[in-house]
């Protein structure tokens, strides 16, 4: 720049390497010194700008700063860069720094401030500093993440004011996130060296008042809490935290020594295990808490509650006792003292005293209940004492279920012990009814489960049957822990016989040991009954006579354990072995078996899986056969198998959009060790003797077709018993019109026909080996149509296969007409292509609220190429010639069969979807469906294959109406198709199906039917009575607002075939009830069958609740089970045993 006297303003640079200089500032000059100086001065502004080691001295206050200009008319020094102020007692590090003042009393900093004051650290972004006066009073303003810290606490927040007092901090307020993080020493035990604890107060705001440098008290304001640790003597017992709206804390020699919460407190405490006499962690809220430290005691005031693991006490007032750990819930403002453990209903009382270290609580005129719903009981006592092991001891005490002030029944004790999910024990007990004593003993054992598990001993009922007179499920139930129980019933029939039962089961989850889960039973069942073939006296106490009794025995075990989330085993055994014919249901006739099963499964992480397993099956009664030469598998074994699988995924994984990263694959793999069965053949036993008639050990039948006199052993039967060469249908020689020779039950004089099963024994063998499948699919690229083409590749290897040297170049080796080969695998594929999209289409309608129909078209095509036979790598033969039919020579074996011929299939399917759309409803109603489907295959004699229809009327909600199945032939009877004579295909069948379920009911006030639609829409219909008559006066007054309701649900299935309709099992439900009074109600349930005419366990029921009791009678006027139930019981499911039950002697539950 150059200089010049006609500048508007007088410009020096005075430059060197080192100066002192000093200033007028105030009263006391300042000295600066810098390596460079440089002076502007004009008419408005008068300035110094040093530079570079710039040092400013005033008596004891020295700054540094690389640059510092000094505005002598406005007594301003603005310094910037690498700030440093010191003097005796403070220190300051800065950005920038501006002194303001004669005297330098006043300045403010910014720019990562660390301010040091006697042994205090202050961290802000922007500094305020004032000096009040001569005594070292002095004010400091901070804000932007302000962290103050010195050698036992850390504050810090958004804004912060600080006073001082001679050098001695006096006042401190923070605004905005506040927080404090205090620090002091303790021990985790007697023996552990002391080590650093924090405790942290946060809010919204903070005012912490000082006296002598020590804080006097803290003010937190908003959203206040807190987190301060229990020490005592040195040792930490534990942490507490607090919330509030304001927290008070007041402190004495750096301790806490007395706080109070107000608005909404709150607090946890948390023991330090090994250092606590508390157990539990300890929740708290309250109004207001009022903490006395320093003698161990707190006030929770008004609205009071504690929470110590299962028990939570509530009051108007709670007193704490730290030093004992005693709480004193007390009566005010009307809240009554409540305590509940064991359950969900608390116990009431004037005062309640409970010990946290030895559990144990008492409550002065204390009532409650307990239980839920029909399980709810209700207790009062003089005092309510409860000890260490949550056993509740009352006394003077009433137990009851009925919850009226006049209980309509009750127990009263003196002295009564409860015990949570167990029992309860009264000492003595006096049973009333209306307060008129019943009942009275010397000590008595109720349930106390809620109608859950408990052990204890099951009362019997009593009645009157086919059986005789009976006593049933007299027990004992068996429950000492939560995995484990066992229930042993006894039954005693004086006409039929006894029967014992057991079960025991087990269930556990464990997620450390070597399972996580497993559960299993075990059953075990034995009937010992009169042997009706052997004696004909039946008396129960001769039953064990020699000769007069039969013993049955079932078994069931059932096992199923997870080793972890993704390994499971499960096995399973059954033996059922009844020959109580006439007794048991014919299910259980068809469950006389013998099974074993056992099944491992394992996942793996790429969501593929491996499964092992093994099957038994031993049938030991089989059905009555139907007819003759008809067989049945009596006997089985299936494997050992495993299988391994992986289930669909992408061939490739990357994200490049190609079209081959749509291609996906499938394998499975099996391998089985074959199966065994065992089958029988019936035959005809007209004398049912159980010896097939055309058996030389049959002496009764024989048969004589060709009138020789000699039996032919043929299945047409007859008797030729005067030996003269004739059948004979029914011989009668002593002329009492029964038949000598056979069974003439309908005693038409012709022999009843009746099969047995003969001594006959089939075996089949199914030669195991492995499977292999793999397939590839390609996922359609295409948006509008999917193309999905597809192949299936197989390859099986056999252990054996039976062989037959019919033919000169077949490979089986020997003279032997039939030999066991081993060992022959076989390659087989397909190949299918599918095309498939959908088609919408909309038709505007204004119908019935109903504005849109869509129509939804789904045409499919799919084109199937299945090779002729397979592919042997070890040469094998795969097909050879019986009796000029080409056989499969792997036919029994676990090879997958294949076709002696090339096919190629053609499949065509089009499916009809009509669906409507209801005004401003987002839900669609379903109509109807209506799908076609045939498929065509070029090496069938009948290339095309019947046209299937498909009809369904749906419910607006997709449930199926009515299902109507359609086949039409596509030939004639010459074979000529219908389509190239110009005809249509011909309709051969039909099959119909309709169930459907109406619910019906009539209200007190309107008498109207109403019809539950699927989509739960309603229609109300009022009845033409009610316009005739006035029924008001007449009707029931009812609870429920209904006067009756039904459910009817109606099926048939009918079949159109060779130009005929048939109609199979027409039926209707009918389920019903009626309202007699508010609490009468009569109900009914029956199906009918119209074929047959007649109704099927019709059953009435009439039912009255009486409050706390139960009053049920059953009716049942026809059937094998017709008679009647009469019971009465209480309502409580762990007092039912007390009940009166009549029934007749047919009557079966």
């Amino acid at each position: 720049m150059n200089i010049t006297s006609n500048n508007k303003f007088f410009y020096i640079i005075i430059c060197f390497n080192l100066f002192f200089i000093s200033l007028s500032f105030g009263k006391e000059k300042l000295l600066f010194s810098a390596n460079n100086l440089e002076t502007i001065s004009n008419d408005t502004i008068n300035k110094r700008i040093f530079q570079n080691n710039v040092q400013i001295q005033k008596e004891d206050l020295y700054l540094f700063s690389d640059l510092a200009t000094h505005y002598p008319d406005l007594f301003q020094i603005h310094l910037s860069g690498k700030v440093r102020m010191y003097s005796l007692k403070d220190s300051l590090f800065c950005d920038e720094l501006i002194l303001y003042d004669q005297d330098l009393t006043r300045f403010n900093a910014s720019g990562n401030i660390n301010f040091y004051k006697n042994n205090q650290k202050i961290q802000s972004k922007n500094l305020n500093y004032f000096t009040l006066d001569t005594l070292n009073n002095i004010e400091i303003q901070l804000d932007g993440n302000i962290i103050v810290s010195d050698t036992l606490r850390i504050i810090s927040g958004d804004s912060l004011f600080l006073n001082y007092q001679d050098s001695l901090i006096s006042k401190f307020i923070m605004i905005d996130n506040a927080k404090i993080i205090s620090s002091r020493y303790a021990k985790i035990n007697s023996k552990s060296n002391s080590q650093i604890f924090n405790d942290l107060f946060e809010s919204k705001k903070i005012k912490i008042d000082f006296e002598n440098n020590y804080i006097k008290y803290i003010e937190m304001d908003g959203m206040s809490s807190t987190k301060f640790n229990a020490i005592k003597d040195s040792i930490l017992n534990g942490q507490n935290t607090l919330s509030g709206d304001s927290i008070l804390i007041y402190f004495n020699n750096e301790k806490i020594d007395y706080m109070n919460i107000i608005g909404d407190a709150r607090g946890i405490f948390y023991p330090e295990k090994n250092n606590s006499d508390v157990e539990f962690e300890l929740k708290y809220n309250a109004d207001r808490i009022d903490y006395n430290l320093i003698n161990e005691e707190s006030y929770l005031i008004n609205n009071a509650k504690v929470e110590y693991g299962e028990t939570v006490l509530k009051a108007g007032e709670i007193y704490s006792d730290w030093e004992s750990n005693k709480l004193e819930a007390r009566l005010k403002d009307n809240i009554y003292p409540s305590v509940s453990g064991f359950s969900d209903n608390p116990t009431f009382g004037n005062l309640l005293i409970y010990d946290l270290i030895n559990k144990k609580g008492k409550v002065v005129k204390g009532e409650t209940e307990y239980g839920t719903g029909s399980g709810k009981m209700y207790y009062k006592g003089e005092t309510i004492y409860r000890d260490n092991n949550l056993t509740y001891h009352v006394s003077n005490s009433i137990l009851t279920s009925c919850n009226h002030d006049i209980p309509h029944y009750y127990f009263k004790s003196n002295q009564m012990k409860m015990i949570p999910n167990a029992n309860i024990y009264a000492k003595p007990m006096t049973f009333y009814i209306q307060d008129y004593p019943v009942l009275s003993l010397p000590f008595a054992i109720f349930p106390n489960k809620e109608g859950n598990r408990s052990t204890g001993w099951i009362m019997p009922s009593f009645g009157n049957n086919t059986r005789g007179t009976y006593m049933n499920d007299l027990g004992f139930y068996y429950a000492p822990n939560d995995y484990i129980d066992n229930l042993f019933l006894f039954d005693v029939y004086d006409r039929d016989g006894i029967e014992y039962s057991s079960k025991f089961r087990y269930k556990h989850n464990s997620g450390k040991k070597w399972y996580q889960s497993l559960e299993g039973s075990i059953y075990y069942k034995k009937y010992t009954r009169f042997d009706i073939n052997n004696i004909e006296y039946k008396d129960i106490f001769k039953l064990f006579n020699k000769g007069n009794y039969i013993e049955d025995e079932d078994i069931i075990i059932k096992h199923n354990q997870k080793f972890n989330p993704l390994n499971s085993l499960s096995i399973e055994y059954k033996r059922y072995s009844n020959t109580n014919f006439e007794k048991i249901s014919l299910k259980e006739k068809l469950e006389q078996k013998n099974i074993t099963k056992i099944n491992y499964v394992k996942h793996f992480n790429n969501n593929s899986y491996l499964t092992i397993g093994y099957n038994y099956n031993n049938d030991m009664l089989l059905t009555e056969p139907i007819d003759a030469n008809s067989s049945s598998t009596y006997s089985s074994v299936v494997g050992p198998d495993f299988s391994y699988s992986i289930p669909t995924r992408n061939l490739i994984n990357s994200n490049n959009n190609q079209w081959f990263e749509k291609i996906k694959f499938n394998y499975g793999l099996r391998y089985s060790d074959g199966s065994q069965s065992y089958k029988t053949v019936s035959c005809l036993d007209r004398d049912r003797d159980g010896l097939c008639d055309e058996n030389e050990d049959d002496e009764v039948l024989c048969v004589d077709n060709d009138n020789d006199g000699e039996c032919d052993y043929s299945l047409s039967t007859c008797s030729d018993l005067d030996q003269d060469g004739l059948c004979d249908e029914c011989i009668d020689d002593n002329d009492d019109n029964v038949c000598d020779n056979c069974v003439d039950d309908n005693e038409d004089q012709i022999c009843d026909d009746n099969y047995s099963w003969s001594s006959m024994e089939i075996y089949n063998k199914n030669y195991g080996g492995l499977q292999n499948d793999l397939s590839f699919i390609l996922s359609s690229p295409f948006d509008l149509v999917n193309i999905t083409p597809r192949i299936n590749l197989r390859y099986d290897i056999v252990n054996s296969y039976i062989c037959s040297d019919n033919i000169e170049d077949y490979i089986c080796q020997g003279d032997i007409q039939v030999s066991k080969q081993k060992y022959s695998d076989r390659f087989s594929w397909d190949s299918s292509i599918s095309f498939n999209t959908d088609i919408y289409g909309l038709l505007p309608i204004n119908f019935l609220n109903l504005n849109t129909i869509r129509h939804k078209m789904s045409p499919s095509l799919t084109f199937t190429h299945k090779p002729k036979g397979g592919t042997s790598f070890f040469n094998v033969d795969q097909f050879y010639y019986i009796d000029n039919n080409l056989t499969d020579i792997l036919n029994e074996t676990n090879a997958r069969s294949v076709s002696t011929n090339t096919n190629n299939i053609i499949s065509v399917s089009l499916d009809n979807q009509f669906m409507a759309k209801r005004n401003n409803d987002k839900n669609p109603i379903y109509l109807f469906e209506y799908d076609l489907s045939t498929s065509f295959n070029n090496n069938s004699l009948e290339k095309f294959t019947p046209l299937i229809a498909d009809l369904s009327i749906k419910k607006p909600n997709g449930d199926k109406i009515i299902d109507m199945d359609f086949l039409y032939n596509m030939y004639d009877e010459e074979n000529n198709l219908y389509i190239k004579t110009g005809k249509m295909p011909k309709l051969k069948s039909v099959n119909f199906n309709m169930s459907h379920t109406f619910n019906l009911n009539s209200s007190s006030n309107g008498y109207s039917n109403i019809l539950n639609n699927a989509n739960d829409t309603t229609r109300s219909t009022s009845s033409s009575i009610g316009n005739m008559f006035d029924l008001d006066e007449y009707k029931p007054q009812l609870s429920n607002g209904k006067l009756w309701d039904a459910t009817i649900r109606l099926s048939a299935d009918a079949k159109y075939e060779d130009s005929q309709w048939s109609v199979e099992s027409p039926s209707m439900t009918l389920n019903g009830g009626i309202n007699l009074t508010n609490n009468w109600v009569l109900t009914y349930s029956g199906n009918y069958n119209f074929d047959k005419g007649s109704i099927t366990i019709p059953t009435f029921n009439l039912s009255r609740d009486l409050h706390c009791w139960n009053f049920n009678f059953m009716w049942r006027p026809s059937g094998d089970s017709r008679g009647f139930r009469l019971k009465i019981n209480l309502k409580n499911p762990d007092l039912q045993d007390i009940k009166v039950r009549s029934t007749s002697s047919n009557f079966r539950n």
